[in-house]
């Protein structure tokens, strides 16, 4: 099925289809086609507009929320080389990236991440994992 909606990404005659797949693919759950999504993201085939959308597909699993976190830290510099701090798009990654967060060590882990970053880049970003891990620990009774 993956190999399927990413020969449709590519060959899909709307913009609104091929969002539709890159949305997709990001729901499948296997470690490996996780991975497959996330260096789709950065490969160069996705337009750096749309990067969202494969790394957004994947908060419908444990496994893709935990990952794209790690994907995003480990790829911190070329992520902020293609979507510099002025654009609002770096600000969308991280929301999505620490989006899905429930538990106060995630929101250590995203504090002190962002510790020593740029302050151009952290200031965009100060709120949003707060408000996420508290909202989203708030609703679950944690």
């Amino acid at each position: 099925e993956y190999e399927t909606i990413l020969a449709r990404y590519h060959d899909a005659p709307t913009a609104d289809e091929r969002n539709t797949c890159l949305r997709v693919l990001g729901r499948a759950k296997s470690p490996e086609l996780i991975k497959r999504t996330l260096r789709l993201a950065l490969s160069g085939e996705v337009k750096m507009q749309d990067i969202y959308m494969p790394i957004g597909g994947l908060r419908s699993h444990t496994q893709g929320i935990e990952r794209r976190w790690e994907w995003m830290c480990d790829n911190w510099a070329e992520i902020v080389k293609r979507l510099p701090p002025g654009l609002t798009m770096l600000s969308s990654v991280v929301s999505i990236c620490a989006g899905g967060f429930t538990r106060r060590e995630q929101l250590d882990k995203v504090q002190s991440f962002f510790r020593d970053k740029d302050t151009k880049v952290h200031y965009l970003l100060d709120f949003l994992p707060d408000m996420n891990v508290f909202t989203n620990a708030t609703l679950l009774g944690i």
